[in-house]
C-alpha cells in the first residue's frame, strides 16, 4: 500500500473518529473497523476478478474476528459537535482513539492479535483469513500510531497559537 494512499485513509481515520458520536475506546475502534470493512466491500463492487473479491472478503472477515477479539460494540448514535478547527479535530480523534496510556493498555491487546494470527498462518491453519487479520492488525497499528503522532503535533500547535496569543489558559 502506497504512502499517499495510507496518509488518505488516516486521513478518514482522523474524522471518523473527530465526527464519531462515541466516547468509548471500543466502540471507536467498531467505527473504524466498519470503515475499513466498508472499504473491502467497495473493492468487492468494483473487482474485476473473483480472486481480488475473495480477497476482499477474506479481510471483511478479518476485521470481524478483529472486532470480537477486541470487544468491540456497537452503541447508540448522539450528536457531537463537529469542530471547524482542523488542530481540534486530530486532537478529538487521538484523545478518542489514543488516550493517555493506550500504548500500555491498549497496543498489547491489538499486538497480541496479530502475534497470534501471524503464528496461526505459520502454522498453515486458515492461512487467508489469518494472513488478512495479520495485514489488518498491521494497519490499524499504523494507523492509531499517527493519530497519535497527528494529535500530539495538533497540541502542540495549540499550546504554541496560545502562547504567541497570550492567552495562557488556552494553552493548557
Amino acid at each position: 500500500m502506497g504512502g499517499l494512499e495510507e496518509k488518505l485513509r488516516q486521513g478518514g481515520a482522523i474524522q471518523l473518529a473527530a465526527n464519531s458520536t462515541t466516547d468509548d475506546w471500543h466502540v471507536a475502534i467498531a467505527q473504524q473497523l466498519s470503515s475499513q470493512s466498508e472499504e473491502h466491500r467497495n473493492t468487492i463492487a468494483g473487482a474485476e476478478s473473483a480472486f481480488h473479491a475473495r480477497t476482499a472478503r477474506t479481510h471483511i472477515q478479518a476485521l470481524a474476528e478483529i472486532g470480537k477479539a477486541l470487544g468491540s460494540v456497537e452503541a447508540a448514535k448522539k450528536e457531537r459537535t463537529v469542530k471547524a478547527d482542523p488542530q481540534e479535530s486530530f486532537i478529538d480523534a487521538a484523545d478518542l482513539l489514543t488516550p493517555a496510556g493506550w500504548e500500555e493498555k491498549y497496543l498489547p491487546q491489538i499486538k497480541a492479535i496479530g502475534d497470534v494470527a501471524f503464528g496461526k498462518f505459520m502454522m498453515s491453519e486458515e492461512e487467508d483469513l489469518n494472513h488478512a487479520i495479520y495485514q489488518e492488525i498491521s494497519r490499524l497499528i499504523t494507523r492509531l500510531q499517527g493519530i497519535a503522532m497527528q494529535g500530539e503535533g495538533a497540541r502542540q500547535e495549540r499550546l504554541r497559537r496560545a502562547l504567541r496569543s497570550g492567552n495562557v489558559r488556552a494553552a493548557v
